[in-house]
């Protein structure tokens, strides 16, 4: 098994679109907690053993920048689903091509990010308190603090993996708890660089990295390849969701993971109100109506609001006019 065949999820209690990080994750809580779920991804699942017991899956990903960067191994192909952009509804379209690097894949932005992971600070919480309404903005405070996201980003950084050294920032938020595991070992330019920072009258401090260190829950230490930005790691050590939250979702016999399934639109009930299933296009090219309980929008910014406004119904007046919009925003 791969983790993507059918386990006769035919209602599920919950179905995840994107299986990134915030998809990989609430798909870990919700079937640690029992419920059935089902995750559905566009992209490829480059990954072989996922939810097979003890060891470390193997997965496709090698150091090769034509591959990733140039070919668009593990990114949207710019071809087929380009981006466009324009700065009004009336003006005509001045851009049309590849944007950022936007990973399709299980595991989805994890995969290629870079792994640094700092927290929120409490300032970034309360923008409009501290600096004012700012002008051509909506912009309002959090209704949380960081002390209420403070257990979350704990229990996040122990299932991912993040190295760090508590203390070392003198900018940042308490901790409850140390890192997961010690900073790595610096490169030689960074030891010199910070010396000179320090002369300046900075702090440098080890950043937050989900990049494993040492040896962490089956996966190894970085072996400092360097290839790590907009690219796979090859032996797993960079915490994606797919090799920690995903695979341990996997593992509980509660997940089912379904790759290549590019979700294209939201079906409201008879109410109007509330989601009753998704419509997606599976590996075969067949379309699938898939029903469930609740669904989770994890597409990023980018891809869930496209799928709202794909999700247009007859019942949605002008103020309305797709899934999610009734500000008009």
């Amino acid at each position: 098994m791969t983790g993507t065949e059918d386990m006769g999820f035919d209602y599920p209690d919950v179905v995840i679109v994107g299986s990134g990080a915030g998809g990989g994750v609430a798909a870990k809580i919700l079937a640690e907690a029992g419920l059935k779920v089902l995750l559905l991804e566009k992209g490829d699942n480059h990954f072989v053993g996922l939810n097979r017991p003890g060891g470390n899956p193997t997965n496709r990903f090698s150091n090769d920048d034509l591959k990733f960067i140039h070919r668009d191994f593990i990114d949207q192909d710019p071809r087929i689903e380009p981006r466009t952009f324009r700065r009004s509804e009336g003006e005509e379209i001045s851009f049309v091509g590849k944007v950022n690097s936007l990973a399709t894949t299980v595991g989805g932005g994890t995969i290629d990010y870079v792994g640094v992971s700092p927290r929120i600070q409490q300032k970034d919480l309360r923008v409009k308190t501290l600096f004012g309404q700012l002008k051509g903005t909506t912009i309002e405070d959090w209704p949380i603090s960081y002390e209420d996201l403070e257990p979350f980003f704990d229990e996040v950084e122990k299932i991912i993996g993040v190295q760090g050294e508590a203390g070392s920032n003198p900018f940042d938020e308490p901790r409850s708890s140390p890192f997961p595991m010690p900073p790595g070992y610096p490169k030689y330019m960074s030891v010199l660089l910070a010396d000179a920072a320090r002369r300046l009258g900075y702090h440098p401090y080890p950043a937050p990295t989900a990049i494993n260190s040492v040896a962490y829950r089956g996966r190894p230490a970085c072996a400092n390849c360097g290839f790590c930005d907009r690219m796979g790691c090859a032996i797993n050590a960079k915490g994606s969701t797919a090799v920690t939250a995903i695979r341990d979702a996997l593992l509980t016999g509660n997940c089912e993971l379904r790759a290549n399934s590019f979700v294209y639109k939201l079906n409201v009930d008879s109410t109007g109100q509330w989601i009753e299933s998704v419509e997606y296009i599976g590996p075969n090219g067949v379309k699938v109506v898939q029903q469930g309980g609740v669904f989770v929008l994890a597409g990023i910014a980018i891809e869930s609001a496209r799928l709202c406004f794909l999700s247009k119904d007859p019942r949605f007046d002008e103020h309305r006019t797709c899934l999610g919009n009734r500000s008009d925003m």
